[in-house]
């Protein structure tokens, strides 16, 4: 029995959590059940101060009877809650753990109520005082817990301030009239607090719940939108391609014009950086749709820049840039990375940083060892640098280049395909920029010693 009521609690969190919505009613029950170990050490703390209180003043027997009964009920209850917190019940059983919450809390109530009874007749107000300040403080702190389900608090504070007011009011003295009036007001105040705290909890899951609808909404959305763009991969490239065959077979024929040829390159140069765009946004696009496997091996960094390096000269050549390589670790550095990724990284940084250069200008790459047996790869260039406002979304932003000394309208998505695959392999990215001066991009990852 007890096998088969796991086996439906974990199939009803496992819906849950699919669609990420709570139950209102429900989450209120969970709500009790949650902080109601926090009400048991208060009625034992208060039922401590009341036996210390009353040892002289009351019979000792009786109260030690009240105080053994209240202390049995407590640990039933503490033990109801454990469970509670070991089963995790789903939606449907809490109609029964809610009754189970409201007999424990209502004998408990009773057994505070009593008090007043037990013990009467008194010989003067100070007992009876100092019972009314005890009792309304239990129900003060009960507000926030016991609150979240009205039905719970208004059933305790009967059985609690019920038997007092009632006491205080039949009383023939006009002193004990008049407390038995506040005590009624008492519990007006009270039972309004409790709506208010009802009131926030019920906001709050309502609140929630909106935040978990829209955040299920956007993801449905860019899961979408990247499965769309994932799958237009071959329709986007083959006319790309076709366009590039077209231009390449016309630049390789020296029977056209210099003009035509200037144009046939031009032509050339465009696809080729359409294809990169398209590319870039394909692959960000698998990224964010988890349609990416990475093959983790060890990489040896040398050897990778230096295949990068080469794949960007003609680039680097056509706009008047120098390459340069510096290895600042012992030759041999490894990391642990995706080699076709990794290389797909550096390319992006190096072409971003010939691209984006002065005439004339310089890209200086390093390779260092880092923090915490990282490695640490870095492209440095002496273009115009980037703003502080720039920089903010530099990572994020579709609409971020920098060229010569304008902003032109880039899609950022290299930087941004650059970042996600570095998270894929425990690495991080970064840049340090200063305006008129260059910039240095940088991607660290997990190194292993020198081979």
């Amino acid at each position: 029995m007890d096998a088969s009521n796991t086996n439906t609690n974990e199939v009803a969190r496992t819906d849950q959590a699919v669609t990420g919505r709570v139950d209102m009613k429900s989450e209120q029950i969970r709500f009790l059940y949650r902080n109601a170990t926090t009400g048991l050490f208060v009625n034992l703390a208060l039922a401590l101060l009341v036996v210390w209180i009353l040892w002289q003043r009351v019979p000792q027997q009786v109260l030690m009877y009240w105080f053994g009964t209240l202390m049995l009920i407590s640990a039933l209850r503490g033990l109801k809650f454990a469970r509670f917190r070991t089963l995790q019940p789903d939606d449907s059983s809490m109609p029964g753990w809610l009754l189970a919450f409201i007999i424990g809390s209502t004998l408990t109530g009773l057994i505070w109520g009593s008090l007043i009874w037990l013990f009467s007749p008194f010989e003067n107000l100070e007992v009876p005082v100092f019972l009314a300040f005890t009792l309304g403080g239990l129900m003060a702190g009960a507000a926030a817990i016991l609150g979240s389900v009205l039905a719970v608090y208004l059933a305790y504070i009967l059985v609690i301030m019920g038997p007092i007011t009632i006491w205080f009011l039949i009383q023939p003295d006009e002193i004990y009239l008049f407390m038995g009036v506040m005590l009624s007001v008492a519990i007006i105040a009270f039972v309004a607090t409790g709506m208010i705290h009802r009131k926030a909890l019920i906001s709050s899951i309502i609140l929630s719940n909106k935040l978990i609808d829209a955040k299920e909404e956007a993801e449905i959305a860019n899961a979408a939108k990247s499965e769309f763009l994932a799958r237009m991969s071959h329709k986007l490239r083959a006319p790309l391609g076709a366009i590039r065959e077209f231009a390449q077979s016309h630049k390789v024929d020296m029977s056209y014009s210099d003009v035509h040829q200037k144009n046939t390159s031009d032509l050339l140069r465009a696809s080729n950086q359409l294809q990169d765009s398209i590319s870039n946004l394909l692959d960000l696009a698998k990224v964010e749709a988890r349609m990416v496997n990475l093959n983790i091996i060890t990489v040896d960094c040398a050897g990778l820049i230096q295949e990068c390096i080469e794949s960007v000269r003609p680039l680097a050549l056509e706009n008047d840039v120098r390459l340069d390589f510096h290895l600042q670790a012992p030759a041999g550095v490894t990391v642990m990375a995706d080699h076709a990724r990794l290389k797909q990284m550096l390319i992006n940084l190096l072409g971003n940083a010939c691209q984006y250069n002065r005439a004339g200008g310089s890209v200086t790459v390093s390779c260092m060892p880092a923090d915490d047996g990282r490695v640490r790869i870095s492209v440095q260039d002496t273009g115009i640098g980037i703003s502080a406002e720039q920089a903010k979304n530099l990572f994020h932003s579709y609409q971020f280049s920098a060229h010569k000394d304008t902003i032109l309208e880039g899609s950022g998505l290299g930087l941004m395909l650059v970042k996600q695959l570095a998270e894929m392999m425990a690495g991080k990215v970064g840049f340090d920029s200063t305006p008129g001066e260059g910039s240095l991009f940088w991607v660290e990852l997990p190194g292993l010693q020198p081979l």
